[in-house]
């Protein structure tokens, strides 16, 4: 009986936040996908005077990242010439977040809206890099020599080359840019008019990509969940100091499908010792998950940037807003898995 009660009032609880100002209320963005370009969402505020876009580039298909950092560079510079206030998302700089700078790439571009709409075309271009004569293939059989000597501040122009000419005769496929991008644009705007300028630069015709998928959406979820989990439980193992000066200590290793645990970071705990105790943190996760989990969601309210690149989080891996989305499951095999064997969800590195 006081097993029913609690889950009543467990899926009270979830009623009250998904009928309150909550992100479970709220309608996920306008979501288009642009058959060999970028995902684009929507979110249509007529009673502000700006737009934020935000933009991640998922890098888990590409063979070096690095280039990826390069693009974003390039872009951040050309769209500030343009009057716009750039916001790059380092790694050390997004405390307690599942981004991973090996695999993904952040940027917040913000615009008055008015001169968002005037250089809607020229924005757009600099977005999609679109003004460049050349294709932002990773393996391009166009790329040249010379080209490469423009990137040789993280690659050396003399080994990418080579790796390209390898590339052509092992018929190793190109990896192209535009598909692996995901914008959020949101604020005083014109959907139409943006897609109607969108369409006039991007190619119909679809790309054939090998790309990143999870088989898994429900899994990926869990992980998510985990990687908050394990964050609250280790503000219980380190001192006062550390959390002081908190930053990511456990990303999510997308391709991997783990949590990864910065061992330099948390160099008094022994490893062993660690898992054990962790094991013993399954009789508090399900109350954890519809109390502290559901405070998290509803902070994300005040954290308009973290909560948009979230959405882009979820719809870049999930191809959903399925983050966002209680499950009010949180007893199966997974979980049973993850506190019977967490080493295999998680490593030290």
């Amino acid at each position: 009986m006081n097993n029913l009660l609690k889950y009543i009032v467990a899926i009270l609880i979830v009623l009250n936040v998904a009928f309150s100002e909550s992100l479970f209320a709220a309608s996920p963005p306008l979501t288009k996908r642009l058959a060999g370009g970028p995902t684009v969402m929507f979110e249509k505020n007529p009673f502000v005077d700006y737009v934020n876009i935000y933009l991640l580039i998922d890098k888990t298909p590409f063979n070096n990242p690095l280039t990826i950092d390069y693009i974003l560079e390039e872009i951040e510079i050309a769209l500030q010439r343009q009057g716009a206030i750039c916001q790059p998302l380092l790694n050390r700089i997004i405390p307690e977040k599942p981004f991973n700078a090996h695999e993904q790439a952040f940027l917040i571009v913000r615009f008055s809206a008015d001169d968002f709409e005037n250089n809607l075309p020229s924005i757009l271009k600099t977005l999609l890099l679109l003004n460049k004569r050349h294709k932002y293939l990773i393996y391009d059989q166009n790329l040249v020599y010379q080209q490469m000597k423009n990137i040789s501040k993280f690659l050396q122009p003399d080994s990418f080359f080579k790796r390209v000419k390898e590339a052509q005769v092992n018929h190793v496929p190109p990896v192209t840019l535009h598909p692996h991008m995901y914008l959020l644009i949101s604020g005083r705007i014109d959907i139409f008019h943006i897609l109607n300028t969108l369409h006039r630069f991007i190619a119909s015709k679809a790309i054939k990509e090998d790309t990143f998928s999870s088989n898994n959406n429900d899994r990926l979820y869990w992980l998510f969940v985990f990687q908050r989990f394990l964050i609250d439980f280790l503000k219980n193992q380190i001192n006062i100091q550390e959390q002081n000066c908190w930053r990511i200590l456990a990303p999510i290793q997308i391709k991997e499908g783990k949590i990864s645990l910065k061992a330099d970071k948390i160099s008094a705990l022994d490893e062993n010792r660690f898992f054990e105790q962790l094991r013993q943190q399954k009789a508090v996760f399900k109350d954890w998950y519809f109390k502290d989990y559901l405070k998290y969601f509803k902070w994300l309210n005040f954290d308009n940037d973290t909560k948009a690149l979230l959405q882009l989080y979820s719809e870049c891996y999930l191809k959903s807003d399925a983050l966002f989305r209680l499950n009010l499951k949180p007893e199966n095999k997974f979980v049973d898995e993850f506190f019977e064997m967490p080493n295999q969800y998680i490593e030290f590195k």
